[in-house]
């Protein structure tokens, strides 16, 4: 036999205990949805019956705001002040010290390009982006991460298909970056999507995998070897030149000082001259035996035990004894 009666609550419903009950909910209701909390790195857009109504940087007011409830507003949050990324070509499996980087066929069809000399290289390049324009990235667009990466794509498309494979490849690369940043804020502007694009970096640009792919890695190593020499000869340039003009100034100021001493002997010289010249009309005969005397010391000044005798003597008479003592005081 079941028993069939009515279980019995601990309590009494009472009309008041359901206003009760409902006051409490419709407080936690109310509570819950007029708080929110807003983050360093965002900014919170405010609607009010789904119109624009102010903004809170997370910046400057982090932390626990209050706003109609009930729907009456609703906060749309938006990480203006992280940096956000999109990869093309590869795709990042883990980031760190050794980062894993993996391609599917979807990545692989995007870095197919064309070259303006109708060659196919494979482009990897990254984008880093911030959010400038909350309001206008929360409702001007409607696929965003489609719209940044068609864009992306456009522009680096169009900057390898002006150029030659070569220069795409190599030399090119830094200037194609600085550019496809300029562009990719162009059209983003245009779209007025509230974005602004940092940096666009190329990871890689090769040819197709094959005999193509490693010939032109062979140029680029003749390249960075032709950069190596250049760069140890201008080295070697910036140490020798300097060394050279050194020595060079170096022996012309020994040249000058020596050029200079010169003149001033040779000026001496002709003084001396004019001054013996000047005694010569004076006394020419003492003076002829003066230079006469001279210039036997000064040939023999460093010459011993040696005597000087008269030619035409039958005798040896010493004329001048060159170790110091003259016989008979004969000079």
């Amino acid at each position: 036999m079941r028993n069939v009666t009515p279980f019995n609550l601990p309590f009494k419903i009472t009309p008041l205990l359901v206003i009760l009950v409902l006051l409490g909910i419709f407080i936690l209701v109310m509570i819950g949805t007029s708080v929110f909390i807003v983050g360093n790195e965002e900014t919170v857009v405010i609607l009010r019956f789904g119109k624009y109504t102010y903004e809170i940087n997370g910046t400057v007011d982090a932390g626990l705001h209050f706003k109609f409830p009930f729907g009456i507003e609703k906060d749309f949050h938006v990480p203006t002040a992280r940096k956000q990324d999109e990869e093309f070509g590869f795709i990042t499996e883990r980031a760190g010290e050794t980062t894993l980087y993996r391609k599917d066929q979807e990545s692989k069809k995007e870095s197919a390009m064309l070259t303006g000399d109708l060659n196919i290289v494979h482009a990897e390049w990254s984008m880093q982006y911030y959010i400038e324009d909350p309001g206008a990235w929360l409702f001007n667009v409607e696929n965003k991460k489609k719209t940044i990466r068609d864009i992306s794509r456009s522009v680096i498309n169009m900057l390898i298909g002006d150029r030659h494979i070569s220069d795409a490849l190599s030399t090119a690369r830094e200037t194609m970056q600085e550019q496809a940043a300029l562009l990719m804020n162009e059209y983003f502007d245009k779209y007025d999507l509230g974005i602004h694009v940092k940096i666009v970096k190329f990871k890689d640009v090769a040819p197709p995998e094959g005999e193509v792919k490693a010939a032109f890695q062979d140029v680029n190593a003749a390249e960075k070897e032709k950069d190596r020499l250049e760069s140890e000869g201008k080295q070697e340039y910036q140490r020798e030149i300097p060394k050279a003009l050194g020595e060079a100034k170096k022996i012309l100021e020994e040249a000058e000082g020596y050029a200079i001493n010169r003149v001033n002997i040779a000026l001496g010289e002709v003084e001396r001259f004019k001054r013996v010249y000047l005694e010569y009309r004076r006394a020419p005969r003492v003076t002829r035996a003066r230079l006469y005397y001279e210039m036997y010391e000064d040939v023999f000044r460093d010459e011993k035990d040696m005597d000087l005798i008269d030619r035409n003597l039958k005798s040896f008479i010493p004329f001048k004894s060159l170790s110091g003592d003259v016989p008979g005081g004969v000079r």
